[in-house]
């Protein structure tokens, strides 16, 4: 239900998004390309990595609101499924505008080597470790071929900067062994909360969010918003 949600939001996103590469992309404007890539490349990492934490501190809440306790074991699975989320809103962004600029076989070719990672990780993970494992392989599948994407892009003069992304998953790692570590399980709404606090606050002191981008963001997401709830409630 939560990627379905997501997904549908991401989709909205998409509509809106892949003209503009397309127009600017066809007049020769590869600077405002890259800027625009990157723009959304660093924002979208930000906002499903807060959505990843959220996870990884109230995830046995929401499993036991939305279901019951019964399904509490799932919820390291439902964290790592929320980390591959994260990595594949990045990948599909720079897939989508790999066909915007006119190179559809570039995903293609991507996604080949993509299936091939993940039977293989599948085949020696899945064994050991069950659904962890198959989630696992999704994501170290998807780490390996990421760098083809910002490859092919950069052949076509888009200057993706990894560093724009690669900030807030790092961001992630550091802050999920801290919570791992001192077992914030035990703690209570306000503590959990304050966590996420830090997190947007380190956002804005690194730049990897900022305040354009939340008056941007308010400005885009209203009628994409709109759009999301008209399809929830004909759905």
């Amino acid at each position: 239900r939560f990627p379905d949600s997501f997904e549908q939001l991401y989709d909205a996103l998409r509509q809106v998004f892949y003209p503009f590469v397309a127009r600017f992309y066809a007049a020769g404007d590869t600077v405002q390309v890259t800027d625009l890539v990157n723009t959304l490349l660093r924002v979208l990492s930000f906002l499903a990595v807060l959505a990843t934490l959220g996870v990884v501190l109230f995830g046995s809440d929401i499993i036991v609101l939305v279901f019951s306790d019964k399904y509490l074991p799932s919820v390291p699975a439902f964290v790592l499924l929320m980390v591959l989320l994260s990595l594949t809103v990045i990948d599909y962004t720079m897939g989508y505008t790999l066909v915007a600029i006119g190179q559809p076989d570039k995903p293609a070719l991507i996604n080949v080597f993509h299936a091939l990672f993940t039977i293989g990780a599948q085949l020696l993970l899945i064994p050991r470790y069950g659904i962890l494992g198959a989630a696992m392989a999704g994501i170290i599948s998807i780490a390996i071929v990421n760098p083809l994407f910002v490859y092919f892009l950069r052949r076509q003069v888009i200057r993706v900067n990894a560093f724009s992304f690669l900030q807030s998953l790092l961001v992630l790692v550091i802050f999920a062994g801290l919570i791992y570590q001192f077992s914030t399980a035990s703690w209570n709404i306000v503590g959990k909360a304050l966590i996420l606090l830090v997190y947007v606050g380190l956002g804005f002191l690194l730049s990897i969010i900022r305040w354009d981008d939340v008056r941007v963001m308010l400005d885009a997401f209203r009628p994409l918003f709109e759009k999301y709830v008209i399809r929830r409630s004909s759905a």
